[in-house]
């Protein structure tokens, strides 16, 4: 579930915290990085919890309409079109969601204004009328309102984004991602899906041994990647570069000497993406072409080795 652009986002910042306190024992770097992870794992879930508490808030409303004792024909003959989408329902009907909520004991029921507030500002917005004029009853429009509740509502809430900063420290700047990754796991429901498979945080450990195998690696061979970066940078003093982009640079050239599986141009594509979220405009510029350098110097080296369907020899 958790994308790799996260997990390295992640060690990122694991290295970036050791290089601030001089951390030096690697266990403990180790369990912050897997509760880091996890809690964004926990992150993902409240965020769909939010999405099921709003219908929730609608479902309510639509019900107090039809109980007044002079209810008006919009109240009596309510468009159910967003209480009945197929995206949510199945979120809400899964048993491994319901399952981890009520286990981990996750729930917006102290942020009442919250759910009130977001469900006004879709519900005001031209994506959500656009859906309800739209007579077709399809997944597909229940997918994109989803996707465009996620991206406009939810991404662009100053109070949720609060929220969040106050319920966890590791939320900081991370609902963005945390979006992505949930747009990725609704983009692939099906019509014949009852409800959804909730993906476990770490896809058959995959991610998990990526996570580790790459905090690892990074820190261990630190020094002799910097030293590395030192001796390829003409007229600059390494000390004079930001410790993020050293730090973004060295995670690069760990992946792209211990990880074969993985093609050179996606590590690439990677970190300078990563450089230009965390570091300066001109970061992604300067450490695309400092990497690009290295690819060719550790190719030449013999120590750039690619396995894989289509990727043995690959530039």
């Amino acid at each position: 579930m958790l994308s790799r652009r996260l997990v390295r986002i992640k060690v990122l910042q694991i290295l970036y915290s050791r290089f601030l306190s001089d951390e030096h024992s690697l266990k403990i770097s180790e369990k912050e990085l897997f509760l880091s992870l996890n809690k964004s794992y926990e992150l993902y879930n409240y965020i769909l919890l939010l999405l099921t508490d709003i219908v929730h808030y609608a479902e309510i409303r639509i019900d107090i309409g039809r109980q007044k004792n002079i209810p008006t024909s919009d109240e009596v003959n309510h468009n159910l079109k967003f209480v009945s989408n197929f995206i949510i329902r199945s979120i809400s009907d899964s048993n491994q969601f319901q399952k981890y909520i009520f286990e981990n004991k996750i729930s917006w029921d102290n942020y009442p204004e919250l759910i009130k507030k977001l469900y006004k500002n879709i519900i005001n917005s031209d994506g959500f009328k656009r859906y309800m004029r739209n007579p077709e009853l399809t997944i597909d429009n229940d997918r994109k309102l989803v996707k465009y509740i996620l991206r406009k509502v939810f991404a662009g809430s100053e109070d949720l984004v609060q929220v969040l900063e106050e319920k966890s420290i590791y939320w900081n700047d991370e609902l963005e991602f945390i979006i992505s990754n949930i747009i990725n796991m609704i983009s692939e429901v099906s019509e014949e899906q009852q409800s959804i498979t909730m993906p476990e945080p770490y896809n058959d450990n995959n991610e998990d041994n990526f996570a580790r195998r790459l905090l690892h690696k990074s820190v261990i061979n630190l020094p002799e990647y910097r030293s590395m970066l030192e001796h390829n940078i003409k007229n600059w003093d390494i000390e004079r570069i930001t410790i993020i982009d050293v730090l973004i640079m060295a995670l690069a050239i760990t992946e792209l000497i211990e990880f074969p599986f993985i093609p050179v141009k996606v590590t690439l594509n990677e970190y300078i993406e990563i450089a230009r979220y965390y570091s300066t405009a001109k970061s992604g510029q300067f450490i695309n072409g400092l990497l690009d350098k290295l690819v060719l110097k550790l190719k030449s080296e013999g120590r750039i080795q690619k396995k894989g369907k289509g990727l043995k020899g690959e530039i």
